[in-house]
């Protein structure tokens, strides 16, 4: 018989002897290559290990034997019962706790606590693949089902529970876990759809490459609405121009939210503003600042106060900026006034209507036709401004207007034409010669932030 059999039966006849659990750590075993010759290295017999053990562990009851099943009939099983009775540990049948309420303490009502678990409410459990889940999510994402179905995805836990917290409606919410039910409340969720589907299905059309097992369609606000607006504003707008980056988007909202600002305008050619990964990056921002997006230059100009300060939040080091503006000649001056007005058709006049007719306050929708003529605004991609350092930036008038640009192109000349006619400036951020430019979120908040705090101290 090899060493290793020999061990294994040595085992087994303990264990059918004691009925003890874990018994082999407590044994040393030596086994050795074939050959090799070796003394033992000592002998264990059951009365010297029981005797040793007494003092220190009491032993199973054969009957509590996961290996053997107990026999009554069997003389060794039923002598070592008999014999250690003294030493076994009692079988300890655990009953269920009673718990009294603390609002019945006086009175004897009683009850069995049963289960800890809260009651979930109702919801569906969808199999894999099915359409109730992918179409939905899909229409979700397109750009065009998105604003027709006026609905947005949101994804993550944080994310929905603040949406839901700030007043925005939720449609339906698909899940992974019941957790996140338990995590939600049944406050929160209310009588809204509940779907559970695998996470396979969450994580293929998720954006993330760890999706947290939680989405949820909500309803899309109005152009120029929040559900929960801040009870405190600034006289401050940021208008994203050429913001082409979801995440650098989605932190300026977020930022311009942080500060204050009184509303947030995007204009065309910016990415939507309800795109998945805009709202990931703006934190539920949001749905607590106005947003109006995709406004053309000819009308956004109706939303802003002609009294404001209008900055321009450069990206770049002033050197290199200022080396791109020059001064206009008389001969550009001349070509300008020469340049005959944009006239609009009918057709385009209704659509204007259509779309933006009803975000007009006082119902008048004012076109600024110079905007529509290319010619006329290509002449101001470099037209000359003051430039103003960070530090010695100053607010001379109530309100401000900051204009921030993508990284790559920067600002159109529409925008320059804007602050170019109510006497703007760019403004620059300090950089070490290692650095050519910052980021179009850094640096439009930086700039947020000094234009914040320069207008609180004028409120104290």
């Amino acid at each position: 018989m090899s060493a290793s059999m020999a061990s294994r039966f040595c085992q087994r006849s303990l264990q059918m002897v004691t009925g003890i659990k874990g018994i082999r750590s407590e044994f040393q075993i030596r086994s050795y290559a074939r050959g090799t010759r070796r003394g033992a290295q000592g002998v264990f017999t059951v009365d010297e290990e029981r005797n040793k053990w007494k003092n220190k562990m009491t032993f199973g009851s054969p009957r509590n034997n996961p290996y053997v099943p107990f026999e009554s009939q069997d003389p060794v099983q039923r002598s070592f019962v008999d014999r250690h009775s003294d030493i076994l540990r009692p079988r300890v049948i655990k009953k269920p706790r009673r718990v009294v309420s603390s609002a019945n303490k006086n009175d004897d009502n009683e009850t069995l606590e049963t289960s800890t678990k809260r009651k979930l409410p109702k919801y569906e459990k969808l199999t894999e693949g099915d359409k109730r889940f992918g179409q939905v999510i899909l229409a979700a994402k397109s750009g065009k089902e998105r604003e027709k179905k006026k609905v947005v995805l949101l994804e993550g836990f944080r994310l929905i529970r603040d949406a839901i917290d700030s007043g925005a409606s939720a449609k339906c919410i698909y899940f992974s876990d019941t957790d996140f039910l338990d995590r939600l409340g049944a406050v929160r969720l209310g009588n809204m759809a509940l779907y559970k589907v695998q996470y396979r299905d969450i994580k293929s059309w998720s954006d993330t490459h760890t999706p947290a097992g939680i989405m949820a369609i909500f309803e899309k606000p109005n152009q120029g609405e929040c559900p929960s607006p801040q009870a405190t504003k600034l006289p401050l707008t940021l208008i994203c121009d050429n913001v082409r980056d979801p995440g650098n988007m989605g932190t300026l909202i977020r930022t311009a939210s942080a500060v204050g600002c009184h509303r947030v305008l995007t204009t065309k050619g910016c990415v939507d503003v309800w795109e998945p990964k805009v709202i990931r990056a703006g934190m539920g921002s949001h749905f607590h600042i106005p947003i109006l997006s995709s406004i053309p230059w000819e009308l956004l100009i109706n939303y802003v106060r002609d009294d404001d300060d209008v900055f321009i939040a450069e990206t770049a080091k002033q050197e290199k900026v200022q080396a791109k503006r020059k001064a206009f000649t008389p001969d550009d001056f001349e070509q300008l006034s020469e340049e005959g007005t944009y006239k609009i058709s009918e057709s385009k006049m209704a659509d204007y209507r259509e779309k933006y007719g009803s975000l007009m306050e006082d119902g008048v929708l004012d076109i600024h036709e110079e905007y529509l003529h290319s010619d006329h605004v290509r002449h101001f991609a470099h037209a000359p401004m003051s430039f103003v350092d960070y530090d010695h930036l100053t607010c001379s008038k109530d309100g401000v207007t900051v204009i921030i640009g993508g990284e790559t192109t920067g600002v159109s000349a529409a925008a320059r034409k804007f602050a170019y006619d109510r006497y703007g400036q760019s403004v620059t951020i300090p950089m070490s010669p290692t650095v050519d430019s910052l980021n179009a979120a850094v640096a439009g908040s930086v700039i947020l932030y000094k234009v914040h705090h320069l207008l609180a101290s004028k409120r104290k």
